[in-house]
């Protein structure tokens, strides 16, 4: 996943089974001013190397700051799903920190969406186990960078989570396979 503000751009990878395989990470975040290859480790963007094995991570951006949210599995703990958010500067200038999320996205997701807006307005939707092109969701909005959370809604089951966006003026947009838009 690829995001672009602020001159630079954030990009997160998932690892391979064979990168993992040989003590790699499950996943990373690099940066690199727009235009140019010269992509960075983003530092602390990956909390939970060694313990966690991502399946899906998107990146977010907007100004100076980014996001990354990522979805994977606690290698102890029996492979609970687990949740993560980690924000930090676009230029890698700080290390990254995670964000706590709200209770509903924290665990057994199985789909997570995050958009920013300027003044540190995020939105972001979460949603369960799929099953039969029906997934229980849930939104969320933040007017400080992730710090608080103010649930906004709960979708209509139909599909399931996949992209969302956030205009400057707040409209919130939430779409997904086998999912209308939801406005």
């Amino acid at each position: 996943s690829m995001a672009a503000a602020g001159g630079r751009v954030v990009a997160a990878f998932v690892a391979t089974t064979a990168q993992r395989r040989h003590g790699g990470p499950s996943f990373q975040g690099f940066s690199s001013p727009a235009g140019r290859d010269a992509f960075r480790p983003l530092p602390g963007a990956n909390p939970l190397q060694g313990t966690f094995l991502a399946r899906a991570v998107s990146a977010v951006a907007q100004g100076p700051t980014g996001y990354l949210a990522v979805i994977g599995q606690v290698k102890s703990g029996h492979g609970l799903i687990v949740s993560l958010l980690v924000t930090g500067p676009t230029d890698g200038s700080a290390p990254w920190r995670p964000l706590t999320l709200p209770v509903a996205c924290r665990a057994n997701t199985f789909g997570l969406a995050v958009a920013a807006a300027p003044r540190g307005h995020l939105a972001l939707a979460c949603g369960g186990e799929p099953a039969v092109g029906n997934q229980l969701k849930h939104a969320y909005l933040s007017a400080t960078g992730g710090r608080t959370w103010k649930r906004i809604t709960s979708p209509p089951m139909a599909g399931y989570v996949g992209a969302l966006s956030l205009t400057a003026s707040g409209t919130i947009m939430l779409s997904g396979g086998r999912s209308a838009v939801y406005i």
